[in-house]
């Protein structure tokens, strides 16, 4: 993807990132973290009004960058996270489904003890339903998007070569799953990377609070880096 192309708001003029529309907010919407807000701000909504979203450690709202809109969620690396109440909203149980995120790193991760969970809902190691940024060495070293859910029997992911994701650079991303035909697609921006038939695969219903930008199990496990234009969508949409 190139540089991104500046637009600008009618009413300010400030200029816009724009790298590839996110999904909007319609009917099937049942999260929207669009990460807008005031430089430095720990405030973060969810624009569909259905949800209260909780920071811990040093996350924040960060005017400096953004993929779409002014401004983005920036995590330190260390602790840092969103948390949100369980909800039915996140059973992705017998429907269809998408989840879409834009990521920035400062730092990538170097060893699968400094990957995070973009999405993180667990109870135990046996009770989670989770969306990953991982780093591999077999078959060969790159990086892993996946989503994995132990409740059911879940997973499918595709891994990247070292070099497909770099620094200070924004990426989409984006999961759909269609019950109809049990294909869980993966796109990297706005481009299909994985099409798998999940064919007699299931997903469970994780009952814990979901945490965004960390894996809660490892310590070492945060993003360090941004995060914005979160949702997810009880439909299979496409970008």
């Amino acid at each position: 993807m190139g540089q991104p192309v500046n637009f600008y708001n009618r009413v300010d003029s400030l200029p816009i990132n724009f790298y590839s529309a996110p999904l909007g907010v319609d009917s099937s919407t049942v999260l929207f973290l669009s990460m807008e807000g005031i430089n430095g701000s720990t405030s973060f909504i969810d624009v569909t009004g259905r949800h209260i979203v909780t920071p811990s450690g040093n996350v924040v709202i960060d005017t400096s960058q953004s993929a779409y809109g002014l401004s983005s969620a920036k995590f330190d690396g260390t602790d840092d996270y969103l948390s949100i109440p369980d909800s039915d909203d996140f059973n992705l149980s017998a429907t269809d489904w998408t989840f879409e995120y834009y990521i920035r790193f400062n730092v990538l991760p170097v060893n699968f003890l400094t990957d995070f969970r973009v999405w993180d809902q667990r109870s135990s190691s046996s009770q989670l339903s989770v969306f990953v940024f991982t780093y591999v060495t077999f078959p060969s070293d790159g990086y892993v998007l996946g989503y994995r859910d132990f409740l059911g029997t879940g997973w499918d992911s595709e891994t990247q070569p070292l070099g497909s994701f770099v620094t200070n650079k924004w990426n989409r991303i984006t999961f759909t799953f269609a019950t109809a035909s049990s294909v869980l697609n993966i796109y990297k921006d706005s481009v299909q990377i994985d099409n798998n038939a999940l064919i007699g695969i299931t997903f469970g219903n994780a009952t814990s609070p979901v945490i965004i930008g960390a894996d809660t199990g490892q310590t070492s496990a945060s993003l360090d880096g941004w995060l914005d234009n979160i949702s997810l969508h009880k439909t299979a949409r496409y970008p």
